[in-house]
């Protein structure tokens, strides 16, 4: 896995930044959808990408709104800002990095990826990592059908040391689940892809990772995706409380929003 700077004669600062990720080959997507909104309010700048044989390649023209001029994107890119809040304290926490995975990352290489992934983080020396992924709304228990489709969990670090904002969120840890189908059990059930993967690596190398998830279903997640990036700002305290989320240009035909008259038909 090797990291390419967009501009060749300048290397972003990365180290001591709070990084973002999407769960890789989760339901629904809904990881990269979240990002799609913060990297296009908080107008993020592409500062790099990376190349990983693990995941498939892809590659297209966008631009993610009337800030950011079109150019082409890749499988895996690195995008850096700095918040909208006041709640930050050091020069450092009001920079925020997004890793955006855009494909699926290749059949049987999950772990192999996974490992790869999590050395490149330690090499940066992130000061916070938190990943955002779905679960299986279907396999709700009963009990859980009548609370928030929000959960988290932590390895290393307590959640209120890694966000100090978790002490007044109140939100619900992940509870533990047999429903396991693999031979390495994570406490993350069905629906969130590779990050069963990623959450070991990071405890198996004493690092630090929280992940934040939904339950929700494939399909059309618009909603499920404001509400994901509702509690990343509530949680990182990215720009104002409840902000007007900018919708990136390239979702001017996701699910059908584009309007068709019936002429069409």
């Amino acid at each position: 896995m090797n990291f390419y700077p967009a501009n060749a004669s300048l290397q972003p600062s990365l180290a001591g930044t709070t990084l973002i990720m999407p769960g890789p080959n989760a339901l629904g997507f809904v990881g990269q959808l979240t990002l799609d909104l913060l990297i296009s309010t908080l107008k993020l700048q592409k500062v790099g990408s990376i190349d990983c044989p693990d995941v498939s390649a892809v590659v297209g023209i966008d631009s993610y709104g009337p800030w950011d001029s079109p150019s082409v994107r890749t499988a895996m890119e690195v995008y850096q800002g700095k918040t909208q809040s006041s709640q930050s304290h050091s020069i450092k926490e009001q920079v925020v990095t997004v890793l955006m995975i855009r494909s699926k990352v290749e059949k049987e290489k999950g772990m192999v990826f996974s490992e790869a992934l999590t050395s490149w983080i330690q090499s940066i020396g992130f000061s916070r990592v938190l990943l955002l992924t779905a679960l299986d709304g279907t396999r709700r228990t009963d009990k859980q059908l009548g609370s928030s489709p929000l959960r988290y969990c932590t390895v290393g670090s307590e959640f209120s040391d890694q966000f100090p904002a978790a002490l007044k969120l109140g939100w619900t840890a992940i509870e533990s689940s047999s429903d396991i189908y693999t031979d390495t059990p994570c406490i993350i059930p069905p629906g969130g892809g590779l990050t069963r993967f990623i959450l070991n690596e990071f405890k198996r190398k004493e690092m630090s990772l929280t992940v934040l998830s939904w339950f929700t279903f494939e399909g059309d997640n618009m909603d499920t995706v404001h509400s994901i990036a509702n509690a990343v700002n509530d949680l990182v305290c990215l720009c104002s409380p409840k902000p007007q989320w900018l919708r990136p240009k390239s979702w001017d035909h996701i699910y059908g929003q584009e309007q068709y008259t019936r002429e069409l038909f």
